[in-house]
C-alpha cells in the first residue's frame, strides 16, 4: 500500500469526522482508503483487501489503546483504595 494512500484515507477521515459526528473518523478513512485503490489500481478486489488490512490494524490498534487505558484505570483505582 502506498503512502500517498495512507495520507488521502486520513484526510478524508478528518472530513469525515465533521460529516458524521463520533464514528465518521474510521469511516472516512476506510472509505478513504478503498477509493484511493479503487481508483489505482481499478480492481474492487484489491481495493476492498487493502481496506480490510487498514480497518483490521486500526481495530488492533484501538484494543490496545483501551488495554492501556483500562491498565492504567486499575492502577489508579488501587491506589486511591490502598491509600
Amino acid at each position: 500500500m502506498r503512502r500517498s494512500t495512507l495520507v488521502w484515507g486520513g484526510a478524508l477521515g478528518v472530513v469525515g469526522l465533521f460529516v458524521v459526528p463520533l464514528v465518521g473518523l474510521p469511516l472516512g478513512f476506510a472509505l478513504g482508503v478503498y477509493l484511493i485503490e479503487r481508483g489505482g489500481r481499478r480492481s474492487r478486489h484489491a481495493a476492498w483487501s487493502a481496506m480490510v488490512a487498514v480497518l483490521r490494524a486500526t481495530g488492533f490498534a484501538l484494543l490496545v489503546e483501551l488495554a492501556g487505558a483500562l491498565v492504567a484505570a486499575g492502577a489508579w483505582l488501587l491506589a486511591v483504595l490502598l491509600t
